[in-house]
């Protein structure tokens, strides 16, 4: 059978409209003409509330720098500057740092032997944090950390005896010396646990590397324990002396397994 010689007649290919036919009005370069049908942009630019202008840039720029200007010729005395970093004026100790005409004594002391970090962490911090914010940037500037009160505590110190977890914190991040000892050969573990401060200071103490001494393990193992210390802080020592324990077991498996 012979195959069929007719066949449908094709079909017309899809035909693209313009947008012209499509709406029927005419796109052109011509703002004139493009009037009738305007973009999106043009439609809703009207509702903008401050358009910004080359003028306004102008005048920001301008600002900008006679306030870096300002802040490069500001100039404080020492006893200006204690004033300023007791009152916890950040913005104002920032530009006396930023004028390297300002020579700050940063190793100064009160009568009770208080350096400037000391005075800053026994502040009453605020909602804003202003004394974390000093202990950076006094410590930046080169505050010594290690500096010690008549007391003989160190800033860090200080503040574990204060109850105060975020300028621990700060101070620890800043490289504050751990396991540095007060008068009465405490580290700054033991004056946490003598105290009764937060649990969130003994941990942070714990991580950044503080030894468990042995008078923090008599007063551990002391029948009196629970009376004198919080159980969380007994539970948080204990786990983790375990967890030392086991690295240490560990330590030694690998170590004899590559020996012998």
């Amino acid at each position: 059978m012979k195959p069929s010689t007719s066949s449908a007649p094709p079909s017309e290919p899809l035909r693209i409209t313009s947008i012209r036919e499509r709406t029927g009005k005419r796109i052109s370069h011509d703002q004139r003409i493009q009037e009738d049908a305007p973009t999106g942009r043009r439609r809703l630019q009207h509702q903008v509330p401050n358009r910004v202008t080359t003028t306004d840039i102008n005048t920001t720029f301008k600002n900008m720098e006679e306030a870096i200007s300002k802040s490069e010729n500001f100039v404080l005395t020492q006893e200006q500057f204690i004033r300023e970093v007791l009152a916890l004026n950040m913005d104002n100790v920032v530009k006396g740092f930023r004028n390297t005409a300002n020579k700050f004594d940063l190793d100064y002391r009160d009568e009770k032997g208080n350096s400037l970090l000391h005075l800053v962490v026994a502040k009453t911090c605020t909602p804003a944090h202003a004394t974390d914010d000093l202990i950076r940037v006094l410590a930046d500037n080169g505050a010594n950390l290690l500096s010690k009160n008549n007391r003989g505590f160190t800033p860090l110190q200080l503040a574990v005896k204060l109850n105060k977890v975020c300028n621990v914190r700060r101070l620890i991040g800043a490289g504050s010396p751990i396991n540095v000892m007060d008068q009465m050969h405490r580290n700054a573990l033991d004056i946490a646990i003598e105290h009764k401060v937060e649990l969130e200071i003994v941990q942070e103490l714990l991580y950044a590397g503080a030894n468990v001494s042995q008078r923090c393990l008599a007063k551990l193992n002391s029948p009196e324990v629970e009376k004198e210390v919080k159980r969380s802080v007994i539970a948080e020592i204990k786990g983790h002396l375990a967890m030392l324990k086991k690295l240490s077991e560990k330590r030694q498996d690998v170590i004899r397994f590559v020996l012998f």
